[in-house]
Formats: structure tokens, sequence, C-alpha cells
């Protein structure tokens, strides 16, 4: 976890947060790039994101319809491995 959201300090209300509401909060704290990676997940709550491992596995799946994110996510390498931008993370 980032050193940003360590120094946020979470109310009850934060655990409530659903939706648009849940999206902007994460939008705001990690960046629009992991809020694409957490909706195109269908992780919609904090609840949902609490019971996944691991939110980035997604971008190492090979697949067409993940290019564009990946993009904005991560740099292709030449042998074929892609790299997640160090910028990126919760």
């Amino acid at each position: 976890m980032s050193n940003t959201l360590q120094r946020i300090n979470f109310s009850k209300e934060v655990l409530s947060f659903y939706g648009e509401t849940f999206y902007n909060f994460v939008e705001q704290h990690c960046g629009i790039v992991v809020r694409e990676i957490i909706q195109i997940q269908d992780i919609s709550s904090t609840e949902r994101l609490l019971t996944v491992d691991d939110i980035f596995a997604l971008i190492q799946l090979d697949s067409e319809e993940l290019i564009t994110l990946k993009r904005k996510a991560g740099i292709f390498l030449n042998d074929g491995r892609f790299i997640l931008k160090k910028r990126i993370s919760l």
C-alpha cells in the first residue's frame, strides 16, 4: 500500500462507499488508471476490494481488450514482457 493511502484517515463512511462514490474516491487517491483497473473488474465497493488478492493480476493477462488499459498502466518490453509503471499502485 502506498504511503499516500497509509496517511489517509479512513472513516467508517469510506467503508460504505459504492459505485461512483467509491470510484471517485479511488481516482482521487490512486489515480484514473487504478480507477479503470478496478472498474473493469467490477470492483465497486470497499467490501469487494478487500476480497481481491491482487487488483493488478488482470493486467498480466494476454487479451486484446486490455491493450488500451495496459498502455496507460505500463510498458511493453521488446521481449514481450509487460511492466507495470511504478506510479501505478494502491
